[in-house]
């Protein structure tokens, strides 16, 4: 099996695979709590995010998290696939 840098595998990350984490959790998550969840913790998900919102896949929930960041969840069209 192919090991690539760790970069190689956070590029990897697909928009699928974000929104099988977001579909996962109704209760909505943080950019840092995507990527942790997909095994990148490093990896920078707020950009994807913000790019799937603007596609009208996702949106930001009103409610932060405990933490004041923003929260991301999918749109409720979305939760019924």
């Amino acid at each position: 099996m192919h090991h690539a840098a760790t970069w190689g595998w956070e590029m990897s990350i697909t928009t699928q695979q974000i929104l099988e984490v977001l579909r996962a959790a109704p209760e909505g998550l943080t950019a840092n709590e995507v990527s942790a969840m997909l095994g990148a913790a490093s990896y920078n998900a707020g950009g994807r995010l913000s790019k799937l919102a603007a596609y009208g896949e996702i949106e930001k929930m009103g409610t932060p998290s405990p933490s004041g960041k923003s929260k991301w969840r999918l749109k409720r069209a979305h939760l019924l696939r």
